[in-house]
């Protein structure tokens, strides 16, 4: 198991080690939930930018929920908004299955 440096400062300042020293089996389990926590973070986050870049696409092309009467229809800005909030919820989800993996710093 390979413990990224961000896990590492977080046990140094909060975990078990600054109470009661914590072996590698402490250790072991600490990081699993850590990186439990760390992937339903980024999970949370895909969604939110999804959500975003569907409602943005949603209000350019004039679709539920909105008219097309709307300021923002047919509108390249907006086009743009809903373009960069699938392109950050694209590499959230990307670093979320990377750290599933281990195959991130933390």
């Amino acid at each position: 198991m390979t413990i990224p440096p961000a896990f590492t400062k977080w046990w140094k300042e909060h975990g078990q080690f600054v109470r009661a020293g914590g072996g590698q089996y402490e250790i072991s389990f600490a990081f699993a939930a850590w990186n439990a926590s760390r992937r339903e973070a980024l999970e949370e986050a895909f969604t939110v930018c999804n959500d975003i870049a569907v409602d943005r696409w949603n209000l350019y092309k004039g679709h539920s929920p909105y008219t097309g009467s709307e300021d923002g229809r047919a509108n390249p800005y907006v086009e743009g908004e809903s373009d960069g909030a699938e392109k950050c919820a694209e590499a959230i989800r990307a670093l979320s299955q990377k750290t599933a993996q281990g195959e991130t710093n933390g």
